[in-house]
């Protein structure tokens, strides 16, 4: 849980999305693959998602608002892109401690 909203942990395998609504939303992310950085990022509002379970079993949902941004956050390292290579505007890259 973060910022108060619920995301169910699941597992994905082979997973696909389809845009629901084209609206990219500019969000603050940060991701333990970057430590210490957090940044400002567009993501699209809604998705439908495709995928397998763990157990083969056919997984078909709709994921908005943070959901979306969890689901396609983790999904674009399956590409091996991380969240800073989405920025748009660099100045908006931050530390998230002090030193």
């Amino acid at each position: 849980m973060a910022r108060g909203i619920e995301v169910p942990q699941t597992i994905l395998v082979n997973p696909s999305f389809e845009v629901l609504d084209p609206k990219e939303v500019e969000d603050w992310e940060g991701c333990l693959s970057v430590p210490f950085l957090a940044a400002r990022v567009p993501r699209a509002k809604k998705v439908r998602v495709r995928a397998l379970s763990e157990t083969g079993k056919l997984l078909d949902f709709v994921a908005e608002d943070f959901h979306a941004r969890v689901v396609l956050h983790e999904s674009d390292h399956l590409d091996g892109v991380i969240y800073l290579d989405r920025v748009k505007d660099r100045a908006s890259i931050r530390y998230t401690v002090d030193f």
